[in-house]
């Protein structure tokens, strides 16, 4: 081991998503309990535990040098992550300036749509200090498994074979 870094116990994780910013480091969630760490992926070693705690986590996301991270137990975690070797403690985002707990999240253009099982929100983030829910939606059919935007568009699927197309602009 050299300095703080150590190996990781990829078996012992339960890995839900592994980010990558830039060449060297990546960023891995794991779903339940919740835990985001920094890796070197030059040399496969821990760099940094950045969070740890109760509730689930099924959605990680990277928009410019923030980390996303939807925690259904604390509300939303963002990390500045222009310093990966450095990265100070993160803000936590509750779940009334969210309209929700999220369980997952995707961005655009510093707009977020952010969804637990049940519901969703499109949430402007980009001041952290003053989040803006530009819109909520309370018509999910079924529980969500699933986000994504692409173009202009989201995607939302669900445990009922329901796939919900959104115009996110």
């Amino acid at each position: 081991m050299n300095g703080s870094t150590s190996w990781i116990p990829w078996e012992q994780l339960g890995i839900y998503q592994l980010l990558l910013s830039g060449i060297s480091y990546g960023f891995v969630g794991t779903s339940y309990p919740v835990n985001i760490l920094v890796i070197d992926i030059t040399n496969m070693r821990l760099v940094q535990t950045l969070a740890s705690g109760n509730g689930s986590s099924l959605g990680y996301a990277i928009e410019g040098n923030r980390l996303y991270a939807g925690n259904n137990g604390n509300g939303l975690w963002v990390y500045d992550i222009s310093n990966p070797l450095n990265i100070p403690a993160g803000t936590v985002l509750s779940a009334s300036s969210l309209g929700m707990l999220p369980d997952y999240i995707s961005f655009k253009n510093g707009l977020a749509l952010v969804a637990s099982r049940i519901d969703y929100s499109i949430v402007d983030l980009k001041d952290l200090s003053n989040p803006k829910i530009i819109r909520k939606y309370d018509d999910m059919v079924g529980n969500l498994g699933g986000l994504t935007i692409y173009g202009d568009l989201a995607y939302l699927a669900t445990d009922r074979s329901v796939l919900t197309i959104l115009d996110f602009f």
